[in-house]
């Protein structure tokens, strides 16, 4: 076994290491948009090499540690010493015996959300960068808050702009996704703007709907007539339906009952359990571990679509 393997791994293992380094890299890359590094981002980054400095001798936090408190020093990450970070990052990944990628890329995405938010600012380009990375990463389709996020920005970007509520609500929605060592939640949002703009009501963006042998559930406003030829429709198409989600439910239909603001409704008790469930999933997998549950939240439109 390697010095790196024998000495870091055997004191705290693999699973730490590889969350330390993904969540560095997707900071780095988060904060690392608009070059600069304001107080905030600053605060963020010092938090991460404080969380990790207890092992500032241990391969590989002797040469990261350095490096990054470096490459901060004058407040400016250009691209070349954004590649060495990222190269670093990419040396010091375990083989992902614990990890699959899936595991690695929510790391990575709470480590990006994480640096856009840092400052308390998210702009129109740090949107685009991390639509960009979305679509560069359809492996989380599925896994919250992949597809919530993608809906999120899509309706955001539309006008072109990210107005005064619409920044409130990334705001707080983002800071209920980033959880990992060393992040300090946004201190800009009050509980009453956290409570407001957290959203529990989001539906995927031009999901893969699969009818076959994949069991659905109903929420929001429609009729009895409509509601029974859904039912009948995923029958007909192999698949199943309940009235209520459960572990097994793969998608919980919104009807949307001619509201234009469907995107950003609370739908109720059965929105709540399958975002919970979605959340569940999420902890799950960045913790490496295996789930059969998956649950996507989709618009009555987007099932029309499918069966079409």
């Amino acid at each position: 076994m390697s010095e790196f393997n024998g000495s870091f791994l055997f004191s705290t293992g693999p699973q730490e290491l590889d969350l330390a380094i993904h969540t560095l890299e997707g900071l780095i890359k988060g904060i690392a948009i608009d070059s600069e590094i304001n107080e905030k981002e600053l605060k963020t980054v010092n938090s991460w090499i404080s969380d990790h400095i207890h092992l500032k001798n241990r391969h590989p936090f002797n040469e990261l540690i350095p490096r990054l408190s470096e490459v901060i020093e004058d407040r400016i990450i250009d691209k070349h010493e954004k590649s060495d970070i990222m190269w670093l990052c990419k040396k010091f990944e375990t083989d992902n015996v614990y990890y699959n990628k899936i595991t690695s890329d929510l790391q990575r995405l709470q480590g990006i959300v994480g640096g856009i938010v840092a400052d308390g600012v998210v702009l129109k380009e740090e949107l685009e960068n991390l639509k960009e990375w979305l679509d560069d990463h359809h492996c989380l389709k599925t896994c919250w808050p992949y597809d919530e996020i993608v809906s999120i920005i899509v309706e955001v970007l539309k006008d072109g702009k990210i107005d005064a509520d619409e920044h409130k609500m990334l705001l707080a929605f983002f800071d209920e996704f980033v959880s990992y060592p060393g992040y300090e939640p946004v201190s800009e949002l009050s509980c009453k703007d956290k409570k407001n703009y957290q959203l529990t009501g989001i539906c995927a963006s031009n999901p893969e709907i699969i009818l076959e042998k994949k069991l659905f559930c109903f929420a929001g406003k429609i009729s009895k007539s409509k509601k029974k030829k859904l039912s009948e429709t995923i029958v007909k198409c192999g698949g199943e339906y309940s009235d209520e989600v459960n572990q097994s439910t793969a998608y919980l239909i919104i009807g949307d009952g001619n509201n234009p603001a469907w995107v950003f409704a609370c739908y109720g008790r059965k929105v709540e359990i399958a975002i919970e469930m979605r959340k569940k999933r999420q902890e799950m997998l960045s913790n490496g571990e295996k789930t059969s549950m998956e649950i996507q939240i989709i618009h009555e439109a987007d099932f029309w679509n499918a069966v079409k």
